[in-house]
Formats: structure tokens, C-alpha cells, sequence
């Protein structure tokens, strides 16, 4: 099975290419999804998360406070070090088992996406290395529209991750999500036409 690699910057619309290659019966392991998993209330993880961050770190549900566990560890890179150590090992593991689950099934070629796969140097566990891009101006209108962020937040943000030009160079594909959706489709389509045919 082709062990591909999907990421992006912030905005660029790499939810969107998920949803398309979903819809081309393309089996997509999410990271995010994964890192949210291993800390459901009543895991170890997130027992270590709240031990960590003390007892703010959880809502009134009992789940993780995001947003205050995000506004800490944005903030100070020796608690994000703290939180990546919890989570990162067992995202590890479960998606190790989701991707031998799909090579069983018989998939001919699947993608992890995962948002920080350079920052984080995983490059070399994938067989090809697929980067969603934009122009940063529309990366800045989408996440302010998005999210509500201020020009101000959305270029930080932004400035937290490598360079998109950087990713670009690094992958071994590129899709430019500049414009329309049909775009889009038709770049994910001939994507999935070349790497069908390595």
C-alpha cells in the first residue's frame, strides 16, 4: 500500500482535499482526529494532560479545555513540549494500527493527515509527501473568516509553522487551492492518477 503524507499550512483548505479524496473512496487517517482520541475523558492520556495542566485544563463535561490548553502551550514551548510527550507516542501507536488495518483491507493507497508533518520531521515514514498551498493572502482572509481571527492572529499563526514555500519544495506534490472547488477536484484527480501509477 502507498503510505502517503497530506499536509498543509493553516487555511490552505486541506480539509477540503480530504473530503474530495473520501469522496474518491480514498481512506484518510486524520492526526487531529487521532490526537483527540488518545485524550477522551477516561483515557490515560487524558489523566496526564490534566495532571500536567491542572484541573482549568478540563470543561464542565469532563473533557479537555482546548482553547485553555492551546492558549498555554502557544505561549510557552516548554508546555507544548510537555503536551506533545503525552500525546504524541500514542497518536503514534493508533495510527500504526489504522494503517496496517487499511493494508489489510486491501487498500491499493492511503493518506495520513497530519498538519506538522515537517515541523515534526516525519517525512521519511511516508512513501510520498503530498502539500496543500495557497497565495498567503487568501490564507489570511480564510482564517479570519474561519476562525475569527484578527490579520494580527492569523499571520502569527501562520508564522508558528515552516514556511509554505518550504513544504512545498520538500514534497514530492503540491496542490495550489487558489481557486474554485472544480479546481480542486480536478487537481486531486490527477493526483491521485500519478500516484496510482508509482
Amino acid at each position: 500500500m502507498l503510505w502517503v503524507g497530506l499536509t498543509g499550512g493553516i487555511g490552505t483548505g486541506k480539509s477540503t482535499v480530504t473530503r474530495i479524496l473520501r469522496q474518491h473512496g480514498i481512506p484518510v487517517v486524520d492526526a487531529d482526529a487521532l490526537a483527540r482520541e488518545v485524550v477522551k475523558v477516561g483515557t490515560d492520556g487524558h489523566r496526564e494532560v490534566v495532571g500536567a495542566f491542572g484541573p482549568g485544563s478540563v470543561s464542565n463535561d469532563g473533557e479537555l479545555n482546548r482553547k485553555e490548553i492551546g492558549m498555554k502551550v502557544f505561549n510557552d514551548r516548554t508546555k507544548l513540549e510537555v503536551l506533545e510527550r503525552i500525546v504524541h507516542p500514542r497518536v503514534r501507536t493508533l495510527c500504526l494500527q489504522e494503517k496496517n488495518q487499511l493494508a489489510a483491507s486491501g487498500n491499493s493507497i492511503a493518506f495520513y493527515d497530519v498538519p506538522l508533518l515537517f515541523e515534526k520531521k516525519l517525512e521519511s515514514t511516508f512513501d510520498q509527501v503530498v502539500v496543500v498551498t495557497c497565495d498567503p493572502q487568501i490564507q489570511i482572509d480564510r482564517l479570519m473568516k474561519r476562525d475569527g481571527f484578527t490579520e494580527e492572529e492569523a499571520l502569527k499563526r501562520m508564522a508558528a509553522q515552516l514556511p509554505l514555500e518550504k513544504k512545498v519544495t520538500a514534497a514530492h506534490f503540491a496542490i495550489h487551492n487558489n481557486g474554485s472547488e472544480v479546481d480542486l477536484e480536478k487537481q486531486v484527480s490527477d493526483l491521485l492518477a500519478k500516484l496510482r501509477k508509482i
